[in-house]
C-alpha cells in the first residue's frame, strides 16, 4: 500500500498578539517527529511504501509540488499531522487530496485531534481521526484498510460511517516507548532545522521520554503517563544521528530531569560511548542540584530551558506549577556556576494577577538574568482548566477556537484573557520588557562574544530586527 504522511504548511497559521510572536522564531522548521516515528514503525512491521511530504522547511514546496507528487505517487492513504495552529492549512491540504484522488482515505492525527475530533470530521475531506500515539493505531488502521475490514472496534480512532461519526474506545499509551524504532530521518536534509538560539547546528531532535505527569492549569497536556526510554537506546539513536552529520542534540522531552536516575544513566552512557556532542534540554527547577547539573555539564549540556512562569507564589500554587521562587533562583545559579546557558519562560496575565505582581515577575527575570528570557501573555488554550474558566467569562467571547475549527479561516489571532489588568497593560509590559532586556549593552556584548559563524550572526540580526518591529508601539 502507498501511504503519504504530510506536515502541512504554516502559511495561514494562528497568530499570537504583540511581541510574543518572537517565540515562533525559536521553533523554526522543527522536524515532525510524530510522522517520522509512524513511518519507521509502519515500515518495520509491514510492507508499505511510505513517503513524507514536509511543507515546513526552508524554501519549502508549494501546493503545486504536492499536486504533482499526488498524481505521480497516487497514495491510497494520506495522513496529515495537525496542530490546531495549522488547522486552516491542514484543511486546504485535505481538500486538495480529495480533489485529485477522491477515493484516497485522508486521516487526521496529531495534538489537534485530542481537542476536536468530532469537529474535525465535520469536514468531509477527512475520513478518520487518530487520537493519541499514532504508531500502533495508524498501522492497524492501514492493515484493516488493506484487508477490506471495517473500522469498528479499532481503538484510538474516530471515523465517519455514512453520515454518522463513530467514536471507538481510546487506546492506552504504549508503556514501553523503546518498542518503536528510531524516527525515520531519511527524508530530511540535516541543515533544514536549526533553532535561532543554537550555536551548534545542525541539531538532531531526540526524545528520551514520553508524557508529562504534571497538571499545570495553563498547559495543554493530553498525556500524563510518564515513560522513560532506555539510556542505551537513546545513545544508539544519538550516535546514528552523529553518523548522519548532526553536530548537536536537542532533547525535546517535556521534563528532561523528571527522573534523576534516568538523567544519570543517560549521562553515564554518553560518557561510556564517547558521544562528545553538545546538547540542550528542557527541565524543571525543582528537580536539579549541584551534582546533577555538574554531570550534565561534563557530558556536553550547553543550555537548559526552565519554566518559571511567575514571581508570585500564590499564582504558582493556583496554576499547579509545583515549584517555588527559591528553587528557581537556585537552579539558575547552579546553571551559571556550571557554565550552562539558560532560557527562562514567564507568563504575564494569569487570572487575578495585578500590575504589581506582573512587574514583580519582570523584576525576577532581570534578577535571574537568563541568557534568553521568553515572556508571553497568557492565552488560554482549549482542554485546560484556565480555558474552561475563561469560557465562563462573558467578556472572553465563548469557545471561539471550536468555532474556528468548525469554520476555519486564515490567520486567526488567539485571545488574551484580561482579568485584573487590561490587554493594553499586558502587551505594554511585554514590549517594554523585551526592549529593556535584549537591547542592554551587556546583553548585546554577551551575544556577540558567542557568535560562531556568519550564519549565526545573520540569525541573531534577523531576530533582533523582528523583535524591534514587534515591540514598536502601535
Amino acid at each position: 500500500m502507498k501511504i503519504m504522511l504530510v506536515n502541512p504548511p504554516a502559511n495561514h497559521s494562528i497568530t499570537i498578539p504583540g511581541s510574543t510572536q518572537i517565540l515562533f522564531e525559536q521553533h523554526y522548521f522543527a522536524p515532525p517527529l510524530g510522522i517520522m516515528y509512524i513511518k519507521s514503525y509502519l515500515q518495520s512491521v509491514m510492507d508499505a511504501e511510505v513517503k513524507i511530504f514536509n511543507f515546513q522547511v526552508p524554501n519549502g514546496p508549494s501546493i503545486f509540488d504536492l499536486e504533482k507528487t499526488l498524481i505521480e505517487f497516487k497514495p491510497e492513504v494520506v495522513g496529515i499531522t495537525v496542530m490546531t495552529v495549522f488547522w486552516y492549512d491542514a484543511c486546504q491540504i485535505a481538500k486538495k487530496v480529495k480533489e485529485i484522488l477522491p477515493n484516497t482515505i485522508v486521516v487526521c492525527g496529531g495534538s489537534h485531534t485530542w481537542l476536536y475530533p468530532a469537529e474535525s470530521l465535520s469536514h468531509r475531506d477527512f475520513d478518520v481521526v487518530v487520537q493519541g500515539e499514532g504508531e500502533i493505531t495508524f498501522t492497524q488502521l492501514i492493515e484493516r484498510l488493506e484487508s477490506g475490514q471495517d473500522l469498528e472496534g479499532l481503538p484510538g480512532i474516530w471515523y465517519r460511517s455514512d453520515d454518522q461519526v463513530i467514536k471507538n474506545h481510546p487506546r492506552p499509551v504504549e508503556p514501553e516507548p523503546d518498542l518503536f524504532p528510531f524516527p525515520d530521518r531519511s527524508d530530511f536534509d540535516i541543515k533544514q532545522h536549526r533553532f535561532p538560539l543554537d550555536r551548534y547546528s545542525p541539531a538532531a531532535v531526540v526524545i528520551t521520554s514520553r508524557g508529562c505527569p504534571y497538571h499545570c492549569t495553563f498547559c495543554q497536556n493530553n498525556d500524563h503517563h510518564y515513560r522513560r526510554r532506555l539510556a542505551e537506546r537513546v545513545v544508539d539513536e544519538i550516535l546514528e544521528c552523529k553518523g548522519m552529520g548532526y553536530n548537536s542534540v536537542d532533547f525535546y522531552d517535556d521534563n528532561f530531569n523528571q527522573s534523576r536516575r534516568h538523567v544519570e544513566s543517560l549521562c553515564h552512557e554518553m560518557i561510556k560511548h564517547r558521544v562528545n556532542m553538545p546538547w540542550i534540554c528542557r527541565a524543571r527547577v525543582d528537580r536539579i542540584d549541584r551534582d546533577l547539573i555538574k554531570l550534565m555539564a561534563e557530558t556536553g549540556c550547553k543550555r537548559i530551558h526552565f519554566g518559571v512562569e511567575s514571581a508570585t507564589q500564590r499564582i504558582l500554587d493556583e496554576i499547579n506549577k509545583g515549584i517555588n521562587i527559591e528553587q528557581a533562583r537556585e537552579a539558575f545559579a547552579l546553571a551559571k556556576e556550571a557554565g550552562i546557558s539558560t532560557v527562562a519562560y514567564f507568563i504575564i496575565g494569569f487570572p487575578g494577577e495585578t500590575l504589581e505582581e506582573a512587574n514583580n515577575t519582570i523584576a525576577l527575570a532581570f534578577e535571574l538574568d537568563p541568557d534568553y528570557p521568553q515572556c508571553l501573555a497568557l492565552m488560554p488554550v482549549p482542554s485546560t482548566p484556565i480555558y474552561e474558566k475563561a469560557l465562563k467569562d462573558l467578556n472572553f467571547g465563548g469557545d471561539y477556537i471550536r468555532k474556528y475549527v468548525m469554520n476555519p479561516y486564515p490567520d486567526l489571532c488567539v485571545k488574551i484573557w484580561p482579568t485584573a489588568m487590561t490587554e493594553k497593560e499586558i502587551l505594554t509590559i511585554l514590549r517594554r520588557f523585551y526592549l529593556r532586556f535584549y537591547f542592554r549593552p551587556r546583553q548585546i556584548s554577551r551575544y556577540i562574544s558567542r557568535l560562531t559563524s556568519p550564519e549565526d550572526l545573520f540569525t541573531k540580526v534577523r531576530m533582533a530586527l523582528k523583535l524591534i518591529k514587534l515591540t514598536m508601539p502601535r
